[in-house]
This record gives C-alpha cells, structure tokens and sequence, in this order.
C-alpha cells in the first residue's frame, strides 16, 4: 500500500493537509473523517485499505490536523471549493465522496454545491442538528458534551486536546474507554 502524506497551499493561503492512500491511478474517494479524527483514521481501520484499484484521499477538515481554520472562511458551505482546488491539484476531474459521522455534513455540502464533480456521495450515521429529538439514544458522555459546547463552545477544544493526548499515549486505554461510552448499538 502507498501512503503519501501532503500539504496543499490554497489559493487564499490557507494550509489543506492530506494523506493518499492506496493506487495513485484508482478510482478517487475522497474520505472526510468524523469528530475529533484526521485524515490518518482510515489506516487503524481493520482491512484498510479495503479495495484494490481505489485511490483514497483523505483530507484534514478545517481546524483538524495540519489543515488550518480560518473563522468566517473556514466553513461548511465553503468546503466544497476547498474539494475542487484539492481535486484539480491532484488532477482529478471527477469522484466520490464518503463522510461518516461528523464527515456527512461536509460530504453533503459537496452533493449540493458540486454535483457535477461528483460520481456518488456516501455518509454513514452523519451528524446533524442537535435536539431533544436528534440526541435520544446517544451515549451520555457525548450528549452531556455537546450540550454544553452549546452555550460555552471554547469547551470542547482542551477536551479535544486532552482525547488526542490520550490516542497518542495510550490507544489502547481509549479505544476501550471508547467502547464503554458507546451505546449498544454504536458497539
């Protein structure tokens, strides 16, 4: 397998860090990794890379990894651009796009805005509006999180920073304390 780790410069000059994986003449997916993951998610999967013949791309979303944030500019709606500038320095006229989690957002964003770029878009369990209605059934520890995030946002950056520490340190100890946070049927 290959796995060529790059850095792209935006035309507005704002840093796009992504990792390719696989067959640099495959089939391209683009892969958006969920909250709080990074472009490196898909290698701890089991089985990566999945499929021979596919090139898969996968890009630090903004203020993740080495892909930097700017506020205002650093958006949601924006992100398809920042798909089409990563795509066309790579070459790629047109591909598919697969968003799990916190991913589906900017995976769909890519289905509404570019269309006619895209051969398919994939999203697994994505992450919409949270409300009473949405966050039934979701794990304590997330739901409490996010409800508070809320009203003081600034929140989830030192937890973030403290998760990221502990997958550096100690994978092992998270994925298990992940596993205990998770619903039934997120196991």
């Amino acid at each position: 397998m290959t796995k060529l780790d790059k850095v792209l410069k935006l035309k507005d000059g704002r840093k796009l860090q992504f990792t390719e994986y696989g067959d640099s003449t495959g089939i391209p997916i683009f892969m958006l990794h969920g909250n709080p993951n990074s472009r490196l998610l898909w290698e701890c999967m089991p089985g990566f890379p999945f499929v021979e013949g596919v090139r898969l791309i996968s890009p630090d979303r903004p203020g993740y990894g080495g892909t930097d944030y700017v506020h205002g500019i650093s958006t949601v709606e924006q992100w398809p651009d920042d798909m089409i500038e990563l795509a066309g320095s790579l070459n790629i006229g047109r591909f598919y796009v697969f968003g799990p989690s916190g991913g589906g957002p900017w995976a769909l964003s890519c289905a509404q805005r570019i269309p006619e770029r895209l051969l398919s878009v994939g999203v697994f369990a994505p992450m919409g509006p949270l409300d009473k209605e949405t966050i039934v059934g979701m794990a304590k520890a997330p739901r409490l999180l996010f409800t508070i995030a809320r009203s003081i946002p600034w929140i989830l950056k030192p937890q973030f920073r403290m998760t990221s520490r502990l997958v550096r340190k100690n994978p092992e100890l998270y994925a298990k304390l992940i596993k205990k946070e998770l619903s039934q049927i997120d196991r």
